[in-house]
């Protein structure tokens, strides 16, 4: 049987032994084994040397270190603001923000960014319609879809709840666009989450006929079907409204919301729905007192409970940053409507397994600042930190709490010749770091948003208009 020119044939065998020439070829063929045996070994400790080089060098760099900065911008877009973070598949990271495209025309930009800060796309959400798209925020399945929510400004007190669903390669999906009867009222959307089915949770405030607005949770399927609306309403049919939504690993689904129970007064509500929409369990704290007008601004969850992040006694003459605390069944745990410090908006909120809790906003009085606090699992105040630009002016808008307690908050200060963008990581009275970029008249930076990893923090935020990441050493 003829094998091919230049390719070698099978071993002939006689008398169960190769012959002397065949014997020849197997010894080349061995050799040539060994060789690409060795040459696999040389390449893999190559490899094995360059990983560990990596990792020193990633672990020589200083807490508080800025490893890289990135920028990304669709083209004609700029003014990116409002970023919002998110992780999926494979560690890569989405950053999503409203970009100007144009006098009355903003778009929703979203970007999917590898770990090393290379990215994979950026995509503009351009309905074509010359409305501004508010970007309110986004979430990612373990599928790698990413989902966007906020609302379409048409005209004044004319918006559409908008939400976009965004595959792996950065395709759209679908577009949902939900208005009220007769299309004359207005709707927010303030919080989308995804669960491991690759359902779609999407907060905000819906208002229906003879209602000012209600409290609203939708549910559409991973195809974009409309599964189902549920609403939560307070006795006065005032305006009411969702603030954000989590669904945790087990699928239970917490909603954050603003309850009116009286014309002059709002609760700080929280309440626990099933993947069905069931609602299982609402619960409402009234603030400093009975009559107070309390307004949740952020939702958390862990193992620990739920954890809300609100204005207390919000239009009057000392507001307070209120960080109230349910467990899972919706027993109220604690709350602390912050009355040590001056007028407060607490604006970000975070909670670890343990229950500590750390809560993040502005302070108005005696200047501007920006603010972070630590409670323990019980409630007690553990710790305060503010901090101001020289043009007296700051806020944080985003703050997470590991398992050992430390908190890593980011924002803003207004210098006197710009907006800086800041970081910084807390586990006590005093910074263990703080670093902050500044910029000038025409380069601004804000930070908006954060990710915890292991070894280091993603921060989301802008740089001269353009919507940016930072990746920084912990």
């Amino acid at each position: 049987m003829s094998t091919g020119q230049g390719l070698p044939g099978p071993a002939r065998v006689t008398g169960g032994r190769p012959e002397l020439g065949d014997r020849g070829e197997i010894m080349a063929s061995r050799d040539r084994q060994v060789r690409k045996a060795a040459t696999a070994f040389a390449v893999a400790a190559f490899l094995t040397l360059i990983f560990t080089l990596a990792a020193a060098t990633a672990a020589q760099a200083a807490s508080g270190d800025v490893l890289w900065t990135r920028a990304y911008q669709p083209k004609g877009y700029s003014l990116i603001s409002n970023e919002h973070l998110a992780r999926g598949p494979g560690g890569d990271i989405w950053i999503a923000g409203s970009g100007e495209h144009g006098v009355g025309d903003a778009e929703y930009v979203v970007a999917r960014i590898r770990s090393s800060g290379a990215r994979r796309w950026v995509l503009a959400l351009d309905t074509g319609l010359h409305q501004d798209q508010y970007l309110s925020d986004v979430a990612v399945d373990r599928f790698g879809n990413a989902v966007v929510t906020g609302y379409i400004s048409r005209k004044v007190g004319m918006n559409l709840w908008y939400t976009a669903k965004i595959g792996p390669t950065g395709k759209v999906r679908w577009r949902r666009k939900l208005t009220p009867a007769g299309d004359k009222m207005l709707v927010t959307a303030n919080g989308v989450a995804v669960d491991r089915g690759g359902n779609v949770y999407v907060a905000g405030s819906i208002v229906r006929s003879g209602h000012s607005g209600d409290a609203a949770l939708v549910k559409y399927s991973p195809r974009g079907t409309l599964l189902w609306r549920r609403y939560i309403n307070g006795t006065a049919n005032t305006r009411d409204e969702a603030t954000d939504v989590v669904v945790d690993a087990s699928g239970r689904v917490f909603v954050a919301a603003s309850v009116s129970y009286s014309d002059s007064s709002s609760d700080i509500v929280a309440a626990r729905y099933t993947r069905g929409g069931r609602r299982v369990w609402v619960s409402r704290w009234n603030g400093p007192s009975a009559t107070s007008s309390d307004h949740a601004t952020a939702l958390a969850v862990s193992k620990a409970g739920i954890a809300v992040g609100g204005i207390a006694a919000q239009f009057s003459p000392l507001e307070r940053g209120a960080t109230v605390v349910w467990g899972l069944d919706g027993a109220t745990k604690w709350g602390d409507p912050l009355t040590s410090i001056g007028n407060v908006w607490n604006l970000a909120v975070a909670i670890n397994g343990s229950g500590a809790v750390a809560a993040a906003g502005k302070v108005f009085a005696p200047t501007i600042q920006s603010h972070f606090t630590r409670y323990t699992s019980t409630g007690a105040f553990d710790f305060w930190r503010n901090e101001t630009g020289s043009a007296n002016d700051g806020g944080c808008n985003a703050v997470r709490i590991t398992s050992g307690g430390v908190v890593f908050a980011v924002g803003y200060l207004w210098e006197t010749d710009g907006l800086s963008t800041y970081v910084a990581g807390c586990d006590g009275g005093a910074y263990d770091w703080f670093i902050a970029w500044r910029g000038s008249s025409s380069l601004r930076c804000t930070g908006e948003d954060l990710i915890v990893s292991s070894q280091s923090l993603y921060v989301a935020g802008t740089i001269g208009g353009r919507m940016s990441l930072q990746k920084v050493a912990r």
